[in-house]
């Protein structure tokens, strides 16, 4: 190897060319190496332990929320229980679930679990280990539903009644209680012509109040007086108005409403009260 130097030809040592073109391809292969660094930590797992090219999240930004279709099931009613995570942000992002992500379990007053998402035939089965990744537009929402028929064991028969504990883990753990009893589902129905007077609804049970009257008239929506032993389920108001209240717990509590004319404050009609003793019992 020779360079031009005027009309006389100087010569380079060829290991002192190899190694400065060695030292550029290192330099170049070392610049590559740390912009694909740079990307993969651009792109890594989300707080939920996704790989996504989605803007990562805090667990902050997502709302989860646990539910049963009812607060106690009678023989026969299927337990149905919804989980569903909420992306609270104004940009989207994404979650990862699977058959174990999240994981439903419900342990009876012992502690002792009796169902988990994963049973099969009622009884425990393993869970395969996958995820699936889904994308949440800014505010939407993502949902789980599973439904259990209150059996478990080899033989498939119904659990105890009594107080279980619905337990779901999604980062973190959330959990809420229901009870299985006895006796079907039933539902105790009244009007306003039954003001002033007192009914009883077991533990479970239902009390469906429905008042109507004049048109000129509206009702404002029934309440409890005490939400943990009648707890109210959905409510209306209007010219006629309804609610809907679940017993709890054993206790007495009121239920009130009030019937005000349109035209209140600027005329002289009446207001009505509606007033229902509820005894809530075992």
């Amino acid at each position: 190897m020779f360079t031009k130097r005027g009309s006389t030809k100087v010569f380079a040592p060829l290991d002192r060319v190899t190694r400065a073109r060695g030292l550029r391809a290192t330099v170049a292969a070392l610049a590559v190496t740390l912009a694909i660094a740079t990307i993969t930590t651009t792109a890594g797992p989300s707080a939920y332990g996704l790989g996504s090219p989605l803007r990562q999240r805090a667990p902050s930004v997502l709302i989860q929320t646990l539910t049963t279709s009812q607060r106690s099931y009678g023989p026969g009613t299927p337990v149905t229980m919804t989980w569903s995570v909420r992306n609270s942000s104004a940009t989207d992002c994404a979650v990862a679930t699977g058959p174990s992500s999240p994981s439903f379990t419900i342990t009876n007053s012992r502690g002792a679990a009796v169902w988990n998402n994963c049973y099969s035939n009622d009884q425990p089965g393993p869970c395969p280990l996958y995820l699936m990744d889904h994308r949440l537009a800014a505010h939407a929402s993502f949902a789980e539903t599973f439904s259990w028929d209150q059996r478990s064991g080899a033989t498939g028969s119904r659990v105890p009644t009594g107080t279980y504990r619905l337990r779901v883990q999604y980062g973190g753990l959330r959990s809420l209680t229901f009870a299985l009893v006895a006796r079907p589902t039933r539902t105790v129905v009244v009007t306003q012509a039954q003001s002033g007077t007192s009914v009883v609804v077991h533990i479970g049970e239902r009390l469906s109040v429905i008042l109507s009257g004049p048109t000129n008239y509206t009702w404002s929506d029934p309440v409890t007086s005490d939400q943990s032993v009648l707890e109210r389920l959905s409510d209306e108001s209007g010219a006629v108005a309804s609610a809907t209240f679940v017993g709890v717990a054993a206790g007495q509590v009121r239920v009130t409403a009030i019937d005000n004319p349109n035209c209140y404050p600027g005329c002289l009609a009446p207001s009505r009260l509606f007033t229902l003793s509820v005894t809530v019992t075992n």
